[in-house]
């Protein structure tokens, strides 16, 4: 019925560097419940990176969510993979701290939990 909508949406980039085979990991959070959830690629924007994950609660119904992750929040010498890894301890950190539920707009670290999240990986300097 709205699918007139979609005229009028702005059009999405494709998802660059997604797995040639997906891998469903499954996530404990400090709630207790468990989510399973996979990378599914991310998109280049004028301010960093949004990545995308699946996570579903349930094993049946997958939500997309996204992780933005931009530059003025994150050291400019952080590698790709260093990018990934913070964009997925933040995903995490949104299941432990609000749920899936919760998750309906795009999730941004600010400077301060990048900054928390890289000394979690020991990479602050």
């Amino acid at each position: 019925m709205w699918n007139w909508l979609k005229a009028f949406a702005p059009p999405r980039t494709p998802l660059h560097g997604s797995p040639q085979r997906r891998r469903i990991k499954t996530y404990s959070a400090d709630t207790g419940r468990v989510y399973q959830y996979v990378y599914e690629g991310f998109r280049r924007g004028n301010d960093g990176q949004e990545y995308v994950f699946a996570v579903t609660a349930d094993r049946k119904n997958y939500v997309p969510v996204s992780v933005r992750v931009t530059a003025a929040a994150t050291p400019p010498d952080l590698t790709p993979t260093e990018r990934y890894a913070v964009a997925k301890l933040t995903l995490l950190r949104a299941l432990d701290h609000r749920g899936l539920e919760q998750i309906s707009e795009p999730i941004q670290p600010g400077s301060e939990e990048v900054g928390d999240i890289l000394r979690q990986l020991d990479l602050a300097g």
